[in-house]
């Protein structure tokens, strides 16, 4: 992996964060990026895995639903 460590807003990623009752619409507000930072901050912190890795587990979880 190459450069900065980042999550991914995909549409099956804001789908899994919805799910979790991180947020309730794509996140544009600041409000709504800043609760998903902390999401992922605290997932980064339980897991060890990097944001990028983090996102794709997320996505994984209703990208095979649909």
């Amino acid at each position: 992996m190459v450069g900065k460590d980042t999550f991914l807003l995909t549409e099956d990623v804001v789908a899994a964060l919805k799910a979790q009752g991180v947020i309730d619409k794509a996140p544009t507000s600041q409000k709504d990026l800043k609760q998903t930072q902390e999401a992922f901050n605290q997932w980064r912190e339980q897991s060890g895995l990097a944001l990028c890795q983090i996102s794709r587990v997320l996505s994984f979880t209703v990208g095979a639903a649909r």
